[in-house]
């Protein structure tokens, strides 16, 4: 229930490919998270039955993310949709960390 009275907004979800070479490092990480505090959403990123929290830096390089992963992320709150968004793209852009096959 939120402060308000009404009920919780229901989770969203995103399933997402991981596409840079060294997948999820701490460099990816940091990326994630940076991005992820800007949005007023709790989000959890999910790969083989281990959840972390999308903005905890230690949570998130804890779970090993190699290229090629597929990863589930679940966003509640008021800005889940936007945060899962700019999730979105980010990994498109391979996390800022490498040239997109566009640029390539």
């Amino acid at each position: 229930m939120q402060p308000n009275g009404l009920p919780e907004p229901a989770a969203t979800r995103m399933r997402a490919t991981i596409l840079n070479r060294r997948g999820i490092d701490l460099a990816a990480a940091t990326q994630m998270v940076r991005c992820v505090e800007q949005y007023r959403a709790q989000i959890l990123l999910e790969r083989h039955g281990r959840e972390a929290e999308a903005d905890s830096l230690l949570d998130v390089t804890e779970l090993r993310i190699p290229q090629g992963a597929v990863v589930m992320f679940r966003a509640q709150g008021p800005q889940a949709g936007p945060a899962l968004d700019a999730l979105q793209a980010l990994i498109a852009r391979r996390f800022d960390l490498e040239p997109t096959e566009d640029e390539a």
